[in-house]
C-alpha cells in the first residue's frame, strides 16, 4: 500500500511541529475520511498545539476516526471523556472499540470495571477482560491485574514477588515505547 503524497508531507511537517501548516493539509484529508488525518487533527485540538486545547474539537475528529473503523479513534476518544471526568460515555466508548478488537479499549474496560468507574464494579468479570487484552500482548492490562492480584495478596512474599513482576512490566513497557510510540500494547 502506498502513502498519499499528502500524507507524506503532513507527516514531515507534523515531525518538524510544524503544526499550524499541516492543519489546512489535514483538514482537506479528514474531508476525505481519512483515519490518520482526522486522529492527527484530535492530537492536535487535544494537545493545544496550535492555540487553546478544544477538548470538543478533538472528541469529534476522534469520533470520526473511530466510525471510520479506526481503533485508536476509539481508544482515544474514550480517553478524552476519561480525563474530562465522563466515565459513563468513556466505559462505552472503550467498550465499543473492545468490541471492534481494540486491545487498548479493552484493557481500559476492564479497568474501569475493576473500578467500578463509569459502571458496575465486577472484579472477576474485568479479571476476563483484562486477561483477553494482556494475552494479545497489552501492557496496561497485565500491569491491572498485578494490582488485583496484588490488592488481595497477604503474603510480603507474594506482594515483592508481584511488586518485581511490575517492575519488569514497567521496563518492557518503555522498550516498547521507545521502538513503537503509537504502539497499542504500551501502558498509554
Amino acid at each position: 500500500m502506498t502513502i498519499p503524497e499528502d500524507q507524506t508531507y503532513a507527516v514531515q511537517l507534523l515531525d518538524a511541529g510544524d503544526y499550524e501548516s499541516a492543519v489546512p493539509i489535514l483538514h482537506s484529508m479528514a474531508d476525505q475520511n481519512s483515519p490518520y488525518a482526522l486522529l492527527s487533527l484530535g492530537w492536535i485540538y487535544d494537545s493545544g498545539k496550535i492555540g487553546n486545547r478544544d477538548a470538543e474539537l478533538a472528541a469529534l475528529c476522534y469520533r470520526r476516526a473511530a466510525a471510520l473503523g479506526a481503533g485508536a479513534g476509539f481508544f482515544e476518544l474514550g480517553r478524552l471523556l476519561y480525563d474530562e471526568g465522563k466515565f459513563v460515555e468513556s466505559r462505552k466508548v472503550f467498550i465499543e472499540g473492545g468490541e471492534g478488537g481494540n486491545i487498548q479499549c479493552l484493557a481500559w474496560y476492564g479497568y474501569m470495571m475493576s473500578k467500578g468507574e463509569g459502571g458496575e464494579k465486577n472484579i472477576e468479570e474485568a479479571v476476563v477482560i483484562l486477561r483477553g487484552a494482556a494475552i494479545k500482548g497489552q501492557m496496561f492490562a497485565k500491569r491491572i491485574l498485578y494490582t488485583i492480584e496484588l490488592d488481595a495478596s497477604n503474603s510480603v512474599f507474594s506482594r515483592v514477588a508481584i511488586y518485581c513482576k511490575i517492575l519488569w512490566l514497567s521496563v518492557i513497557a518503555i522498550k516498547e515505547t521507545l521502538k513503537d510510540p503509537y504502539s497499542d500494547r504500551g501502558y498509554r
